[in-house]
């Protein structure tokens, strides 16, 4: 049996050059497992909380040396001669030695750190993919990419106040061709906006940056990209949008500034729906600020039975929060970032319950990414029925598109066995 010789945590860049933290786990097999925890430029407030350094000297205050001083102080000594195979016991372990509700003693970069390394380096020492260890012999299934086309709010650059525009491949038979469409819609929306003389850079989720009139014309751009790629809208592929909504409900009202109006919650549902009457809209990420039950009860009511409605800032992967949504009915669906809770355990136990519930499982990347493709493993041993992980244009998004590659690879040599 083997077991955790030493945990070493280190500073690293993430997508944006920015620094994260990078944890690793030596078994005394001389095996060992990484992970790099990714991090959002937009944040629900009822998210865990990830510990950094606040020294504006070191990397304008955002270096982690905290939370690699925790994981080696605190952390380690405390798993050291542990079998990494007790992923359940490791993560109460470091629930309980946070001590609080939202891992803010600790930190949910370190905590997280720790329960994913744990985790990889019980896969390696048992050969085998992070994803079918986490399976654990059950049976996997391969989700529906959502690719990033279009970027504002928060990743754009006030060119609109909705935060990402999508495309979902409608029929695909499989990934590689999911990917196709999804590869085939972008090039043709970069044609469109290269005809038009804008710029075709990109964001931090590999969506593109057009200044846009209005946040419908974000709309018309894709229905018109879809066209030119030779895909029929609402039938090939389907409109997304991650609306983002908290990040302009301001004392009770949406403040659309790109528009240059405010609308009562009643309002904005009504313009919510109307977009819907005239799209081939087939999923809302965050369409109403986190803490406006009362929209989120009304919307689900008028819309749930026609779209998927993902909870994101509204649940932020915390179990209490979705229990709440569950008993309220508010959305159908829920977003999954590991890094917002931080354990795995806990993201699994979230999990089950949604499936359980009969809510649809989108697993997401953070804005802040990493090449760390765990979440690819995850996504597929845990069933999901969607995944976010950007457009297709940067390497830490293809990093995770083509880790779901070779996983539907393994799933089908196992089936011809």
């Amino acid at each position: 049996m083997p077991t955790i010789m030493d945990i070493r945590a280190r500073e690293v860049f993430d997508s944006r050059a920015d620094i994260t933290l990078e944890v690793e786990v030596v078994l005394d097999s001389g095996k060992r497992g990484r992970s790099i925890i990714p991090t959002g430029c937009s944040k629900g407030k009822h998210e865990a909380i990830e510990v950094r350094d606040n020294d504006p000297r070191r990397f304008s205050g955002q270096g982690v040396l905290r939370a690699i001083d925790i994981v080696h102080t605190v952390i380690k000594p405390r798993l050291r001669g542990m079998s990494p195979y007790a992923q359940d016991e490791i993560d109460r372990m470091l629930i309980a030695l946070d001590g609080t509700a939202n891992k803010s003693r600790l930190g949910a970069n370190a905590i997280l750190g720790v329960s994913l390394a744990v985790a990889n380096a019980a896969a390696v020492h048992s050969n085998q993919s992070l994803c079918d260890y986490v399976s654990r012999g059950q049976a996997k299934s391969m989700p529906q990419p959502i690719f990033s086309m279009l970027s504002g709010g928060m990743h754009g650059d006030g060119n609109c106040d909705f935060q990402d525009y999508q495309v979902i491949a409608l029929n695909a038979a499989h990934l590689e061709a999911a990917l196709q469409v999804g590869k085939n819609v972008h090039m043709a929306l970069k044609a469109l906006l290269m005809a038009r003389g804008i710029g075709t850079g990109v964001s931090g989720t590999g969506g593109f940056l057009p200044p846009l009139s209005s946040n419908e014309q974000g709309l018309a751009l894709l229905l018109e990209a879809i066209g030119k790629a030779g895909y029929e809208p609402g039938v090939d592929v389907g409109l997304s949008m991650d609306i983002a909504a908290e990040m302009f409900f301001k004392d009770g009202r949406y403040h659309l500034a790109a528009e240059g109006r405010t609308l009562t919650t009643t309002a904005f549902i009504d313009y919510l729906a109307s977009l819907c009457e005239r799209y081939p809209i087939v999923l809302m990420e965050d369409p109403l600020g986190e803490d406006d039950f009362e929209g989120w009860i009304a919307l689900t009511r008028r819309l749930g039975g026609q779209i998927e409605l993902v909870g994101d800032d509204l649940f932020t992967t915390n179990l209490a929060r979705f229990e709440q949504g569950i008993a309220l009915k508010m959305a159908n669906s829920i977003l999954v970032k590991p890094n917002q809770v931080g354990t795995l355990s806990e993201t699994m136990s979230l999990v089950a319950s949604a499936k359980a519930a009969g809510y649809g499982v989108v697993f997401s990347r953070r804005s802040d990414e990493t090449e760390d493709t765990s979440i690819a493993d995850l996504a597929v041993a845990l069933n999901a029925t969607k995944v976010k992980f950007g457009s297709l244009a940067r390497t830490e998004a293809m990093g995770k598109y083509n880790q779901l590659l070779r996983l539907q690879d393994a799933i089908a040599d196992a089936q011809a066995v």
